[in-house]
């Protein structure tokens, strides 16, 4: 005699089911997505400069110069790297020093340039050991 079943396995086969054929078709999906929303990392040094030169008034703002003889095609992204320290390296002078520059750049940005980091949180954002305000990852 076959037994009947229960909701909770019915709702486990279920999900067994969708996942197991619609996870690939979403990853690709999901990959392919991301993939066309960089299309080109040339865009994104351009991009880089455009916001450091924005803020060159300030005198101490500075992005990573793209290496455009390392640089291959639109895919990679090589950038110079620049010796500093992220805000849970420095102690608290340093820190309250590096905040209130990265207050100033970032509000400058928004009122006077119009050129924003779009994810200015601690891990994008140093103090360089030449005492410049370093943006990564624009």
């Amino acid at each position: 005699m076959k037994r009947e079943r229960t909701s909770s396995e019915s709702v486990c086969s279920f999900l067994y089911y969708f996942f197991s054929i619609h996870l690939f078709t979403s990853f690709l999906i999901f990959t392919l997505f991301c993939v066309s929303l960089f299309p080109d990392f040339r865009w994104e040094a351009r991009n880089a400069r455009t916001f450091a030169d924005s803020l060159a008034f300030l005198g101490y703002v500075t992005v990573p110069q793209a290496l455009p003889e390392y640089t291959v095609g639109p895919n990679v992204l090589v950038n110079e790297w620049i010796h500093g320290r992220h805000l849970s390296d420095l102690d608290r002078k340093e820190g309250l020093r590096m905040t209130s520059m990265a207050v100033e750049a970032v509000t400058a940005g928004l009122v006077l340039t119009g050129q924003v980091h779009a994810d200015p949180h601690e891990g994008n954002v140093m103090l360089a050991n030449d005492g410049r305000l370093v943006f990564l990852g624009r």
